[in-house]
């Protein structure tokens, strides 16, 4: 395990954070431990800290398990499959068991800026009416130089569109979180 994990993984909840919003973050993976190694990594970056961390393993043949089990971060919770029950239904299976205020669904491949929980929680604290938000992404090389920007569509803020679930967060506020019937079937 790197030295940044352990370092990282050292940190719990404080004083501090325990009165902000509890944010989700569920990353479904499948033997791709060095990818997951990188989206934990920048979990673990991040400024804003009160958050936990579900890594759904959909059958990994790999040893995303030994990894997972080797973080030692009380924010962490490593769920694994019995059998590969596919992407959605392994997404599905990491949302369902978040307890958080916010939902951010990773993939495993994908990374997050070390600001990225605390500037989009205190946008959504501040307008309590958006139900999801959605950014621009960015695309590197495994060096992170930037290969492309994806912008979102011109309206960031919405407030009634299905989403796609790449480059989002969402409440698990029942009222705010409406426009997601799939999911919203799949909490109540």
């Amino acid at each position: 395990m790197s030295e940044t994990l352990v370092a990282k993984a050292s940190l719990h909840q404080t004083e501090s954070t325990r009165f902000k919003p509890l944010v989700t973050i569920a990353i479904p993976t499948y033997t791709r431990r060095l990818l997951l190694q990188r989206a934990v990594e920048s979990v673990l970056n991040q400024t804003y800290k009160n958050w936990e961390l579900i890594i759904s393993d959909n059958a990994s043949t790999d040893d995303t398990q030994a990894f997972a089990n080797n973080l030692g971060d009380e924010r962490i919770r490593y769920v694994r499959q019995e059998t590969n029950i596919g992407l959605v239904r392994n997404l599905n299976a990491a949302l369902k068991q978040g307890k958080g205020d916010f939902l951010k669904p990773l993939a495993d491949d994908d990374y997050l800026h070390p600001e990225y929980l605390k500037e989009v929680i205190m946008f959504l604290e501040n307008n309590q009416d958006i139900g999801y938000l959605s950014m621009d992404s960015m695309i590197v090389n495994e060096s992170g130089s930037l290969l492309l920007r994806r912008p979102t569509p011109s309206s960031k803020v919405y407030r009634s569109k299905i989403p796609l679930l790449l480059h989002l967060i969402f409440s698990s506020d029942k009222k705010r979180r409406q426009v997601f019937t799939p999911t919203e079937s799949l909490f109540s």
